[in-house]
């Protein structure tokens, strides 16, 4: 039997620097933030010692709005896995919440009559040392172990499919004028969407891994060893998370960012490579304060009232006891739980 390892963890969520609202979000085993917040963006760190924990990245796609309404569904909607994750196939619970939350997300555009509507979702759920790996779209889920990454994730993507083709190299398709096209995503309807609408992957976790999940905000503008540098040399996964975040800001922050650091029990780190350490870590690193979500604002007139649903920092400092049931404002429309 595997012994029981301490997960260090780390969130930052920052809404870049061209774009002037935040699409993207997160579920931090009990965290996540509200539609009102979530251009405040997040950094949150947390060691947790339960069995069971959740984590994920959303990131929204459409006009106005309306990818922020997505990712948020999403992040809320994950609450439903996070109340039951300690038993039962965890790939069947993934996957009824993937295509649950596809169905709201679908109805919430048709009401608002809005075209395109959607969110990525890249999720891990541990079980002791299983780590269940699901993603729908192109956020990502990276392994390192003995300080080389290995991607978890399959990215739903025009680029993707020729990676796995053999027609595009990994960074011909980061370099390419089409790779922000997805080919799923939660919000498909009927007619668009495929039979298999997640990916899922089942691996067991050693002590000393490391977990990262990102959205293309990351990944988009680091290669794969540039990312590995990061995840490999520095030690903190906060620090590792805001290196990562500030490092793709630098790079010019075209979209929105989100990062989570998880370590399976104590990690290790390598002394960075000598030909990138000169100016890998630049100083405005630590210079930028990425803010926290504030408390939860009234809901306003035209957002629905369980967008407003923001876990406390409560949950979280309880959550390594066990998966209690989500803290709910007073305003929250349990239907959609």
């Amino acid at each position: 039997m595997a012994s029981k390892q301490t997960v260090k963890a780390a969130v930052v969520c920052h809404k870049g620097c061209v774009r002037s609202n935040n699409e993207d979000n997160f579920f931090f085993n009990g965290n996540y933030m509200s539609l009102n917040n979530m251009n405040e963006g997040a950094v949150i760190e947390h060691s947790f010692n339960s069995k069971c924990q959740l984590y994920g990245v959303f990131d929204g796609m459409g006009g106005g709005d309306w990818g922020e309404r997505a990712s948020a569904l999403a992040a809320q909607s994950i609450q439903s896995v996070y109340m039951s994750m300690k038993s039962g196939d965890v790939e069947k619970l993934l996957n009824d919440y993937a295509l649950k939350t596809n169905a709201r997300i679908v109805e919430d555009g048709r009401s608002h009559q809005v075209d395109t509507q959607g969110t990525t979702m890249a999720v891990v759920l541990l079980r002791g040392d299983e780590c269940h790996v699901a993603n729908v779209g192109d956020s990502r889920v990276y392994l390192l172990r003995d300080h080389r990454i290995k991607q978890l994730s399959m990215d739903h993507s025009i680029v993707g499919d020729l990676v796995r083709q053999g027609l595009l190299t990994a960074e011909q398709a980061r370099k390419s004028p089409k790779n922000n096209v997805i080919t799923q995503y939660l919000g498909m309807p009927d007619g668009e969407r495929p039979s298999q609408l997640m990916y899922y992957v089942k691996t067991a976790l050693q002590p000393g891994d490391r977990l990262m999940l990102c959205s293309d905000g990351l990944c988009d503008l680091m290669s794969n060893a540039a990312i590995e540098e990061h995840l490999a040399t520095i030690e903190s996964p906060k620090s590792c998370a805001r290196h990562l975040v500030m490092t793709a800001l630098e790079l010019g922050g075209k979209d929105n960012t989100t990062c989570i650091i998880l370590d399976y029990g104590a990690f290790k780190p390598r002394l960075p490579l000598p030909a990138q350490t000169a100016g890998m870590f630049p100083g405005v690193v630590e210079q930028v304060d990425v803010a926290r979500p504030a408390a939860a604002k009234p809901a306003q007139k035209d957002k629905p009232s369980w967008f407003t649903t923001s876990l406390t920092k409560q949950a979280a400092d309880k959550a390594e006891k066990s998966a209690p049931a989500p803290k709910k404002t007073e305003d929250t429309d349990t239907s959609l739980l």
